[in-house]
Parts: structure tokens; sequence; C-alpha cells
């Protein structure tokens, strides 16, 4: 497959966007993300910075999942203004070959923003207030600027966006009574914000430090598989500020200890700490900017856990049935069948520690 992409790419180069001359001969350096997608970064002659990056499915069984991904994309291209179009991926060239869809965009300027996190337990007060600061910035900027809907809920969206991702969760985890018993206080809660003014805005999906570059005072956001046009707002909001944490103690999304996101939870969410504060503070003001009502985010925040357990246990279950297994480490459910396991994989005992800690940042300043 390389071989053909090569081929194509030095008879077609002029074709690609800003591509300049044509080069002599390419270089490419592979890197698969996940189960259903592989990408080449392409060097052109002997430059040592890639030109250009290739995306393309595993087998052409994927190819609509990633023409979906492109679509999302190419919609929020067009919807958005010049300045946040060039922190995005693109412009798109898309190419068919032997049967795989191939897509070829310039890469985005910027070191990954997990590069710039220290990983020995200890986030350093000044340099992480500015990657929340710059996540923040750039995450209010696309919501505002993307097509939002800022409307009474009506029946069929709360049933949409709130109340089926909470049955789904039901369904495909296996919950203890307190479990339950949120859960069902959480259905409640939710089917009453029917006629409720709670905004809807572009959701992204893998809002993680992983997917994010940096570039002196600039972000450029990579990765747009899980996007939606319309979410409720925050879930991108607490997945970066928790994975960004997460990444400090070298605790990895899926297949960590149960003991150690127990712990990061807490931290981040419910302690009391500078970085509990900072996320707090950050929190309250994207509610203002984005006119959400701070009395929603106990809500919002476990709609984002529950948006997480059903995330989570698609991407594993999917992994699984190619051969790649990722289990959580220490949990009691450690040696049931492995879909008994991811039933109760890392978010779900997470939901049950928001049933008794069911106050964010109860010690934080107002």
């Amino acid at each position: 497959m390389l071989s053909h992409l090569e081929d194509y790419l030095l008879h077609a180069w002029r074709q690609l966007p800003d591509a300049g001359s044509a080069p002599r001969h390419l270089s490419f350096l592979g890197q698969a993300t996940g189960v259903s997608k592989v990408c080449f970064f392409i060097f052109a002659d002997d430059e040592h910075s890639p030109r250009y990056i290739a995306k393309l499915p595993r087998s052409p069984a994927y190819n609509d999942e990633l023409m979906g991904e492109i679509a999302a994309i190419e919609r929020l291209r067009k919807a958005v203004r010049d300045d946040l179009k060039a922190t995005i991926p693109g412009p798109m060239h898309v190419v068919s070959l032997s049967g795989h869809c191939v897509i070829i965009e310039p890469v985005l300027p910027g070191q990954p923003m997990d590069a710039l996190v220290s990983v020995d337990g200890r986030l350093d007060p000044s340099s992480t207030a500015r990657q929340v600061a710059l996540a923040h910035h750039w995450l209010i900027e696309i919501q505002q600027n993307a097509p939002h809907r800022q409307q009474r809920l009506d029946a069929a969206t709360l049933w949409d966006q709130f109340v089926e991702p909470l049955e789904l969760m039901k369904t495909n985890s296996e919950l203890t009574q307190s479990e339950e018993k949120h859960a069902e206080e959480l259905c409640s809660e939710l089917r009453a914000l029917e006629g409720r003014e709670l905004p809807l805005y572009l959701y992204h999906g893998d809002f993680r430090p992983g997917n994010i570059l940096v570039d002196d005072d600039r972000i450029a956001v990579l990765d747009w598989q899980f996007s939606r046009p319309l979410a409720p707002p925050l879930l991108d909001w607490f997945s970066f500020v928790f994975r960004l944490y997460s990444g400090s103690v070298q605790l990895p999304d899926i297949d960590g200890s149960l003991e150690k996101y127990r712990a990061a939870f807490h931290e981040v969410f419910f302690g009391r700490n500078w970085f509990s504060e900072l996320v707090a503070d950050y929190t309250r003001a994207y509610c203002k900017a984005l006119h959400v009502e701070e009395a929603y985010l106990p809500q919002l925040f476990s709609l984002y856990v529950v948006n997480n357990i059903n995330q989570f246990h698609v991407f594993l279950t999917e992994r699984a049935r190619r051969g790649y297994l990722y289990l959580l480490r220490g949990a009691p459910t450690s040696g049931h069948s492995w879909k008994q396991q991811l039933r109760r994989q890392a978010y779900v005992w997470l939901l049950g520690d928001l049933a008794v800690n069911p106050t964010l940042w109860p010690n934080a300043a107002h």
C-alpha cells in the first residue's frame, strides 16, 4: 500500500494543497492511531520536517468511518473564521488507492501538549496554567463560532442528547446498587430539563493533550473521529482537565490502576489543591462565556462520566474483538471474562465515586 501511495504522490504532487515544486523522492514515518486508521508523515526530499500527513484505513471496511471524520472536519472548516480554520486539519485532498480511501493534508505546526506535561507526578503551576488557558480559550472560540443551538430543550433533543446516553450506559454496564440509584436520580434530573434553556455546542469527542499541538500562543486540534456537531456543553472541557492531570501522574487512558483513576478523579474534581481550584475558576468562566447556568454543572458532569463509559465501552470492545485487549488493573472484577470486565471499566467505577461525592470542588472559593 505504501508503494502505491508513494507513486501517487510523486505523480500528483501539484494537486496537493500548497504543494510547491515536486520532490525528487519521498520518505514516510508511520503511526497507528486506534483500531481503524493508520497515519503516515510525508517527508519531501531531505527535509527534516514532514510536509503532509496521509490518513488511511487499516482495511477498506473502515473507509466510511474515515470519510465520516473528514466530512465533520470539512463542515467545520466551512463554518468558522479563517483564523480558526488554521487550528484544525485541512484543507483535504481525497483519493482512492487500491480500494482504500486516502486523505492527504498539510501538517499542522506545533508540539504535542502531552510532551510538555511533566510526568513525575508534579504539574508546574505556571506552565500548567498556560496550557489550561490555551485549551480554554480555543474551546470557547470554536464553540462560539461553530453552529450551535441556544434554545429551550424539547423532548426529542432531551432524549437524544441527555437521556438516551444514560439508558445506553445502563444497558452496557454492570452497576452496583448505589450506582443504579445515582443513575435513576440523574435520569429524573435530566428529564426535568425539558423546556429549560441549555445550549448545545460542537463536541470534539477526544479533547486531550495528546490531540493538541502547541505553537507559541496558539494551539491546533487533531483527531475528530468522535466529533458531533451538537452536544451538551462542558464534556470536552471536563475530559481535557482530567486527562491533563492523568498524564502528569503517568496514568494511561484505559488500562491503568483503578486506585490511581480514583485518586486522580478526586484530586481534579473533589479535592482542595491549586489545580482543582484552577479548574474550578476556568469552569465558571466557561459557563459565563457560553451562557451555561452553573446550576446545571452536576448533571453535565455526570453526563461527562456517562459519555465516557459509552465511548470507551464501544472502543475497547472493538479493540478486543481484534486481539487488542485492555483491562483495568486492580479491580475486584479481575478474573471474570473480558466482556464482564469491560462492563466495569474505569469510568463505571468513577460513576460510583460520583454517587458519594455529588458536589464539584466543594471547598473551592467562589
